[in-house]
């Protein structure tokens, strides 16, 4: 849980200074929601779906749902930034 707000049931606040609680190892998928890699507009918006995964990963017990959850939240980001794709 967040180490700043102990009071909400949450892994991570977002406030400056705010830290990641201790995960012992990232599920594999997470690797693909790196970004970057990415120019900085299509970056932003990956960087959001990002830090919602990171934030389920280290919230959520490592089970097949948990699994699902980040493969359709994988998805889901490869949409949006598609989405934001300059039109040609």
């Amino acid at each position: 849980m967040c180490k700043c707000t102990p009071n909400l049931r949450t892994p991570y606040c977002g406030k400056p200074g705010c830290e990641w609680p201790d995960k012992k190892k990232l599920s594999p998928i997470m690797r693909f929601f790196k970004y970057q890699h990415l120019p900085k507009d299509l970056a932003e918006v990956s960087s959001a779906i990002c830090n919602i995964a990171k934030i389920y990963d280290n919230f959520l017990p490592d089970c097949a749902e948990k699994s699902a959850g980040l493969r359709k939240l994988l998805e889901a980001k490869d949409c949006f930034v598609r989405a934001a794709l300059p039109e040609k």
